[in-house]
């Protein structure tokens, strides 16, 4: 839980909140639903609407207690970081955590220069490019030497080291996707307002400048350690979901505010 409370993950899960589908202050369904699937398109390898809409309400029906119909701010922050951990791997870090959390924002939501606006449409939202699953797996996936508590915090819960790692991932996701929101993710308190942004933004301008298309070694600092191995495991995305699902999910019953979403015609399994 350590990470969870590091003041740049929740700054991440936070940012989500306010462009959901809310019903008197809750998440009910139908709002989860539209921002799973939304994901679902930025994340899967092959996106097949049927089995995203019975892949979103299984999740529904994991993520929410018996009888209860809506998820409080708090349920939904433990659902996205449970979703970080199924998608960054066994090298927990504050880094490949910001990541994914910053990256798949930017993928779900609308803007206007460097305003979020709110959710895409479905049929709008894009995956992510190739290079950012292949730096979770570099980051997330692959093996490291283990770590004392003492200096795993160092290297994550920090102060330092939660800025240093904004200020790249807000680089590596403007490289990433070229929208300009990416470099005001965050504002660091010690700067004057705007002026880091700023540099920011001239820092990323000049990168993205000398690049014709994203790869791996723009992105990545430094180049892997020889030797490294590539990941036994691969993410979630392989299935075409969020996550691995637990168990086989049917549908037998209709749900209406499916047609308010543009699925009314989706057929039963």
């Amino acid at each position: 839980m350590h990470l969870f409370q590091c003041w740049s993950i929740q700054e991440s899960i936070g940012r989500f909140w306010p462009f959901l589908r809310l019903n008197d202050g809750v998440l009910a369904m139908d709002g989860y639903v539209e921002l799973n699937l939304a994901m679902q398109k930025a994340l899967a390898e092959e996106f097949l609407l049927e089995r995203a809409v019975d892949s979103a309400m299984g999740d529904w029906s994991e993520d929410v207690q018996l009888g209860q119909e809506a998820m409080t701010e708090e349920d939904f922050a433990m659902f996205l970081f449970e979703l970080c951990t199924l998608w960054c791997g066994p090298n927990v870090s504050v880094h490949v955590y910001l990541l994914f959390l910053c990256a798949v924002f930017i993928a779900v939501t609308d803007h206007s220069g460097a305003f979020t606006l709110g959710l895409r449409r479905l049929e709008d939202v894009e995956r992510l490019p190739e290079t950012f699953f292949e730096l979770l797996n570099l980051q997330g996936w692959s093996e490291t030497p283990e770590a004392s508590l003492a200096s795993w915090l160092h290297d994550n819960v920090a102060t330092e080291a939660q800025q240093a790692a904004v200020q790249h991932v807000q680089r590596q996701v403007f490289q990433l996707t070229h929208d300009a929101r990416s470099v005001f993710l965050f504002q660091l308190e010690e700067a004057p307002p705007g002026a880091q942004m700023l540099d920011l933004v001239k820092s990323s301008t000049k990168q993205l400048a000398k690049i014709g298309k994203t790869s791996l070694p723009t992105v990545v600092d430094a180049p892997p350690k020889p030797g490294t191995q590539k990941p036994q495991v691969s993410p979630p995305q392989a299935c075409g979901t969020l996550a691995l699902p637990k168990h086989a999910r049917h549908r037998d019953k209709t749900w209406p505010w499916l047609e308010a979403l543009g699925f009314a015609h989706w057929p039963a399994l």
